[in-house]
């Protein structure tokens, strides 16, 4: 996880998982543009690279001077990171990824964004290590750790990364997490945003008064995956929590 930094407009001073936005350096006729943004941003932001030489071997980047010349260049916009791949003879190794969950933020939100989340295995031979110039601290803890932390209101965690977190906190290892993310059917989960007891609460599409409220979106069965038995997530002293209380 990265810590995005205090003065952020968007998700402030919360732990998030590597990513960002399509760039139109990503949009190649041969591939999906939204997993090559998810391999260049998780190097941009976290270090890793997800990539094979030609040999079809996966990349090993520790302890190699080039790697961290050309994170700089590509920050610097000295080369791009299409020209990266291109001048080591590399190959982004977008079968690694599995797509396993989509999010769009609610249409009363003023800035809007439809996420796409991916898993996939850390490389051998890589270390992670966060973009200081934007990113105030990473973090490497279990699902289940990252969760208990937030409860007790150690950091700070937006409801999407709950909710995943919570996900991947119920399987036993990285084959098994693997095997459930590509045997799952995604459908777009689109929250609605609205006052409530005080507070703010984020209102998930099978909570029973999501019909009723206004906003954009489509309801969800509560038996689809997707679905579980938290209804909506309330703003607490500055932190997201599940409601009904236990539901996590």
């Amino acid at each position: 996880m990265v810590r995005r930094p205090r003065g952020a407009a968007f998700m402030a001073d919360a732990f998030v998982f590597p990513g960002g936005s399509v760039d139109e350096g990503d949009k190649l006729p041969s591939s999906d543009a939204c997993c090559i943004a998810a391999i260049r941003e998780l190097f941009e932001e976290a270090g890793v690279l997800l990539a094979v030489d030609q040999s079809r071997a996966p990349v090993r980047t520790d302890g190699d001077a080039w790697f961290d010349e050309a994170r700089r260049a590509i920050k610097e916009g000295k080369r791009t990171f299409r020209e990266l791949l291109d001048e080591r003879g590399l190959a982004l190794a977008v079968d690694e990824l599995a797509f396993f969950a989509r999010w769009i933020t609610p249409s009363s939100e003023p800035r809007r964004f439809d996420a796409r989340f991916f898993l996939a295995r850390m490389p051998p031979g890589q270390t992670a290590r966060f973009d200081e110039t934007e990113l105030k601290e990473q973090r490497w803890a279990t699902p289940r750790a990252l969760l208990d932390d937030h409860a007790r209101g150690g950091i700070k965690l937006p409801p999407p990364t709950l909710w995943h977190l919570r996900d991947l906190s119920r399987r036993a290892s990285i084959d098994e997490a693997l095997a459930w993310a590509r045997a799952r059917t995604v459908e777009p989960v689109r929250p609605k945003l609205v006052p409530a007891d005080g507070t703010l609460a984020i209102v998930l599409p099978w909570d029973p008064e999501y019909p009723s409220l206004p906003g954009e979106g489509a309801v969800i069965d509560r038996a689809h995956e997707v679905a579980g038995a938290t209804d909506r997530f309330l703003l607490v002293d500055g932190r997201w929590q599940p409601s009904p209380a236990g539901s996590f």
